[in-house]
């Protein structure tokens, strides 16, 4: 038997067809392994970038095209009628009737490459604006031979009717909802011969008998790209986006509590009022520039003051409001009116509420209806129900500041939360610049409140023991020629809580001492620092003003009760102090009131020593507490100080309390003498009567007449 040897060539082959093979076989696993895995990832609804290295875009089966006339005009004759009840043309219109004729003429030309059997759908789109209060007439539209003519012609250089043949016509009644007219006119069959014939352009013109105007119709120029002429082409099964309604916003849900009349609502008392608006945004093309509220106001009581809250919450239902559910949300308030004449529409701002709506991406707003002072009556139903007007303009600047203007805001989320710097200026989505500048009002008083907010947006917030701050913020919007004012009712909160971890406060603050107040972390506002000389000492203090409030911190035992004394100059005035725990603002604030004139001394200082209630310590290693007069009566808001109220003692005499030092302690028998080495000073006019024990007597005298439990209120 004898062996076949290969030779080391066909090893060498065959070692190279098995590595192939693998290769095939590894490659082929991997593929599958691969598909495997996008398939499952898939399903997880995931692809993570770079797996796959071509993306395959799926074309919609067809496109809409809207094409805008190249040409538009209308000419008058001469004898034209003028006078009263006729409509008006404006720049943006063109009008048909009573001897106006209205030309248009499209460029066909860039629809040559498209291919005729797979258009849809052709037609011409008119809106017309304005009709007359008269019978109703019809408007017809004539296809034009193509002969040349010229926007600018007038009467005797229109063309010649000969060749005309008549597409369509529609009768136009009189105008008596306010809402526009919808002309749309079908040229499927018309489109595809013209295309067949190679026509390059295609002119039509309207007219209507009678010898009064029929009807006014947009023209392109009109500030709403909706209202504009077109001719509207789709392909293959491409949808028309255009409804057969022009209607912007629609009152969708309505509501009333306490009401008895179906066609009225009242506002006022428990009585309040829940409108729902939906905003149809395909028809809302470009920027919302005016938007207005109408209610018709039938009676009401003098003192009567509407008010009017965006409200957050749009998922209720006049059903669930009728069982007594009423919504719940964040009230932003919008509006706030006195002055209403009565069987009248009146028209209130809600630009900014719809545009906020619209720039967070929904659909629908709830207004909450509400009265001070008295009742309010409307109209609930028909013609002169409540609605939303809207006016819309696609301008480059006009769409930059509605832009600007839904985000005068800036890093803000809530205007009843504001804590960042509002806008000033920047550059808006389509390249336009715009500028804003600031005036703000305290809301409570009318005042300006310059202080809190800046012409550049920049705020000042409340120091962080003070109460936040809420103001009218007025933004003066600016972009190109176009400006615009919007107002906003904003609260500033307070700054942060400083964080003391770590700060050991002492028992005793020696107040207007830079140094004990920087150590005890002592802050103030609406203070004076001050000195005086007492039995050859200078003793600090500081005065304590109308609206100033001061800060002590002080270490406490959470299981003992615990005391605040003050120290005063025993003869300078005291209307009393109160003190609010910063820790736990829910609870009541406690006084310390000044002693009976039978305890006063001549002489010396004046220890007044209260307890602290013990919900104020509870569970705490120190206190923040805030000092500050009784609340006095101030002007309400809008109100202007008169020279009569300039002159009344009362506000010409500002109280004020001087405050040397205070104290903390678990024990009502305060004795200074304690403090001595904190640097207490002690001053005796007379040796038998400032003795530590005569205090101390006093104090037994002032114990026995104290109550010493407190009570939380």
């Amino acid at each position: 038997m004898s062996i076949k040897i290969p030779t080391r060539t066909k090893c060498r082959e065959r070692i190279e067809e098995e590595l192939v093979k693998m290769k095939e076989r590894f490659l082929a696993g991997l593929k599958k392994a691969s598909v495997m895995i996008i398939a499952s990832i898939m399903l997880l609804g995931v692809i993570p970038l770079g797996m796959l290295s071509h993306v395959t875009t799926v074309n919609a089966e067809g496109e809409f095209l809207r094409l805008a006339p190249e040409t538009e005009t209308s000419v008058a004759a001469e004898n034209t009628l003028q006078g009263e009840g006729i409509l008006s043309v404006t720049p943006d219109s063109h009008a048909v009737g009573g001897n106006y004729y209205g030309y248009l003429r499209f460029d066909l030309r860039s629809l040559q490459e498209k291919d005729i059997d797979e258009i849809s759908s052709a037609k011409l789109r008119l809106i017309l604006l304005r009709t007359p209060a008269a019978e109703a007439v019809p408007v017809q539209l004539w296809l034009m031979p193509d002969v040349a003519w010229s926007k600018s012609m007038d009467w005797a250089e229109k063309p010649s009717r000969l060749g005309e043949i008549p597409i369509a016509s529609t009768t136009v009644s009189p105008e008596t909802d306010g809402k526009s007219r919808l002309f749309e006119v079908d040229l499927t069959g018309y489109l595809k011969k013209w295309m067949e014939e190679g026509r390059e352009k295609v002119s039509f013109r309207l007219d209507s008998l009678g010898d009064g105007i029929a009807a006014v119709y947009a023209g392109t120029a009109h500030e709403d790209p909706l209202f504009r002429p077109c001719l509207k082409v789709t392909t293959k099964a491409a949808t028309d986006p255009d409804g057969n309604t022009l209607q912007k916003v629609r009152l969708s849900q309505q509501y009333a509590t306490e009401q008895a009349q179906t066609t009225m609502m009242t506002v006022g008392g428990n009585q309040e009022v829940y409108l729902k608006f939906s905003l149809n945004t395909d028809n809302i093309q470009g920027a919302v520039y005016q938007t207005f509220l109408q209610l018709n106001y039938l009676q009401g009581d003098p003192e009567a003051m509407l008010r009017i809250d965006y409200l957050e919450n749009t998922a209720w239902t006049t059903e669930e409001l009728a069982e007594g559910n009423l919504p719940e949300g964040k009230r932003y308030p919008v509006y706030r009116e006195e002055d209403f004449a009565f069987g009248v529409y009146d028209q209130i701002d809600m630009t900014d509420v719809v545009n906020d709506t619209l720039a967070r991406g929904e659909r629908e707003v709830t207004l909450l209806l509400w009265c001070e002072n008295g009742k309010m009556v409307f109209e609930s139903t028909g013609e002169q129900a409540p609605r939303l007007r809207v006016s819309v303009s696609d301008d480059r600047d006009v769409v930059a500041m509605m832009e600007a203007s839904a985000g005068v805001l800036g890093k803000n989320t809530a205007p009843n939360a504001i804590t960042k710097a509002l806008a000033d200026d920047g550059i808006a989505d389509n390249g336009i610049r715009t500028e804003i500048s600031w005036q703000a009002a305290d809301v409570k008083t009318g005042l300006s409140a310059r202080e809190s907010l800046a012409a550049n947006g920049k705020i000042s917030r409340p120091q962080w023991f003070r109460e936040s701050r809420e103001i009218l913020a007025t933004a003066t919007i600016s972009a190109g020629e176009f400006q615009r004012e919007r107002r906003c009712y904003l609260t500033i909160l307070p700054q942060e809580i400083p964080d003391f971890t770590g700060v050991e406060f002492g028992t005793m603050l020696d107040i207007g001492a830079p140094d004990e107040e920087a150590k005890n972390k002592f802050e103030s506002v609406g203070t004076v620092d001050r000195s005086r000389w007492i039995a050859g000492r200078k003793l600090t203090y500081r005065e304590l003003k109308r609206d100033g409030t001061m800060i002590l911190h002080f270490p406490v035992d959470e299981e003992k009760q615990n005391y605040l004394t003050v120290k005063l100059w025993e003869e300078d005035d005291f209307p009393g102090i109160l003190v609010s725990s910063l820790q736990n603002r829910e609870v009541t604030p406690f006084a310390i009131e000044g002693i009976k004139m039978a305890e006063r001394e001549e002489g010396g200082f004046l220890y007044l020593t209260y307890p602290i209630p013990m919900s104020y310590t509870k569970d705490r290693k120190y206190v923040s507490l805030a000092l500050t007069l009784p609340e006095q009566e101030i002007p309400e808001a809008g109100e202007s100080v008169t020279a009569e109220t300039e002159a009344d003692e009362s506000l010409e005499e500002t109280p004020a309390v001087s405050i040397y030092d205070a104290y903390l302690t678990q024990t009502p028998y305060f004795d200074p003498l304690a403090f001595a080495e904190q640097g207490e000073a002690v001053v005796k006019k007379s040796e038998e009567t400032e003795s530590a024990f005569y205090r101390f007597l006093r104090k037994i005298y002032g114990a026995a007449e104290q109550t010493f439990g407190f009570r939380d209120t």
